[in-house]
């Protein structure tokens, strides 16, 4: 009888593990690489252009991040402020930004032509981050967007990340997929809030280093940003971290597909 019980034991104890590295393989396939203001290294620099996430999107990188900010006179922009050149973005109108070209030559992009540009490409998925100055046009910019997005098409291909618990909470309310960036909530309060998930600084998960165990045995996503260095981006993917923000996706896939590779080899080697 004793030999039985510690034969299930054991058995039981196999069973977790297979389970573990089944679930390890599954969540490491499925990390993602989100081009940090679009591929803007391809498009000579100029961060949040069209330009930019058309690169991105040529490279095979379908998750663009790109920012909105507000100018003077209530337009809404693609672009990260508070200034473009020497100009304070919320102190200067539309046309006065236009008159400064971004770095690769193109004009600054409205929100409607950012987004009526992506809808030529039906495998983007937008990851959208709003600014804003205040607690009250936080609110405005919402709307705007949220119904500028819903004409085109494109609210069900759109995540949003803020800093922002009100902006978080307009969007996670409404039940869009929505991640915390600001690195002060502990997993629990994302998912009572109704958040997709956290999206931090990884110095962040080396002070907290449970919250990525705790977040996923919640079923919510994690994020890391920004990863511009093979040390942090290899942490990331050992981590099993969900979505990697970088400025320089090409090295994160890269070392994505080293691990698969490895991956692959130790299973061939086993058989």
């Amino acid at each position: 009888m004793q030999n039985k019980l510690y034969l299930c034991s054991r058995m039981k104890r196999y069973l977790i593990i297979i389970l573990l590295l089944l679930t390890g393989l599954f969540t490491a396939s499925a990390q993602e690489v989100i081009a940090h203001r679009g591929y803007h290294a391809k498009a000579n620099g100029a961060h949040n252009s069209i330009g930019a996430f058309v690169a991105a999107i040529e490279s095979g990188f379908t998750m663009s991040e790109f920012d909105i900010v507000r100018t003077a006179n209530g337009e809404r922009i693609v672009a990260h402020g508070p200034k473009h050149g020497q100009m304070r973005i919320s102190e200067s109108s539309f046309e006065e930004l236009r008159t400064e070209p971004l770095v690769n030559g193109e004009q600054i992009p409205s929100l409607t032509e950012f987004l009526e540009m992506t809808t030529k490409y039906p495998e983007a998925r937008l990851i959208v981050e709003i600014k804003s100055d205040s607690a009250e046009e936080e609110l405005v910019s919402c709307d705007v967007v949220l119904k500028e997005l819903e004409r085109l098409g494109l609210i069900e291909r759109s995540t949003f990340i803020s800093f922002s618990q009100q902006i978080c909470d307009y969007f996670a309310q409404k039940g869009y997929p929505t991640l915390y960036l600001a690195g002060d909530m502990k997993p629990k309060t994302a998912k009572e809030r109704g958040y997709e998930g956290i999206n931090y600084h990884s110095a962040i998960y080396k002070l907290k280093p449970n919250w990525i165990r705790k977040a996923h045995n919640m079923g919510l996503k994690v994020g890391v940003w920004t990863v511009n260095s093979e040390k942090v981006a290899k942490w990331a993917i050992r981590k099993c971290i969900d979505y990697i923000t970088s400025d320089d996706p090409e090295m994160v896939r890269e070392l994505i597909a080293n691990k698969e590779q490895t991956r692959e080899k130790r299973k061939r080697d086993r058989r």
